[in-house]
């Protein structure tokens, strides 16, 4: 007896498995994507827009007549009832309490006209933190240094300023992201991967229907 193949269940299997291999495609496509758009968003770091900042940090009790110079204006510590030296600004301070300095501190520099400008002047216990009113590496200019026996700057300037890429999406939200960019294109690949399953489904039916119509020939 000669076996003769069933062609037209072979282009059905044919259609079954292009079908489920397109679905496969499709589902992967909308699994996968957003992945990728994130792979491409953290392969490159692209600097945002950053404050300058600066910290004194004291360690013991303020002298008298130390000094905190802060731009162009030089802070005078002063227990009181002394008097500051000339183009100084007086801070009054305890001689016991380094809370009282760093409070009477912060209020001189934020209350001056030249440096409230500049910075703002926040503090802890034991420190003043100076963060620069205006965003960007120009900032970092900024003199903060000091004479002190039990207090220091971290830095001569304030540090840290940075003038951030136009192409950052944080800072500029009209920047497409990698994410964005497959996200939004994920519809119409998927209208793409839908129309190839239909003309593959389609074309094995037409193949099914031919060969049928041989058959009876």
């Amino acid at each position: 007896m000669k076996l003769i193949k069933d062609k037209r269940g072979q282009s059905a299997f044919a259609g079954i498995i292009l079908m489920a291999a397109g679905l496969v495609a499709l589902v992967a496509m909308f699994s996968i994507a957003p992945l990728i758009g994130h792979s491409v968003d953290t392969a490159i770091t692209i600097p945002g827009d950053e404050y300058a900042d600066g910290t004194l940090t004291l360690s013991g009790v303020s002298s008298d007549a130390e000094l905190i110079d802060v731009s162009t204006v030089t802070f005078e510590l002063n227990l009181s009832g002394e008097a500051a030296g000339a183009g100084h600004v007086e801070v009054n301070i305890s001689d016991s309490a380094i809370l009282t300095t760093v409070v009477n501190l912060i209020a001189a520099i934020n209350d001056n006209a030249t440096t409230s400008a500049l910075v703002t002047a926040t503090n802890t216990s034991t420190t003043v933190v100076l963060t620069a009113d205006t965003i960007g590496a120009a900032a970092n200019s900024i003199v903060t240094t000091e004479t002190m026996a039990n207090g220091a700057f971290g830095a001569a300037t304030l540090t840290g300023g940075v003038d951030g890429s136009d192409w950052n999406p944080t800072d500029n939200p009209n920047v497409p992201t990698g994410r964005s960019i497959w996200t939004s294109n994920a519809p119409l690949l998927a209208l793409v991967v839908t129309v190839s399953i239909l003309v593959m489904v389609i074309g094995a039916i037409m193949t099914f229907g031919a060969i049928g119509r041989r058959g009876r020939d």
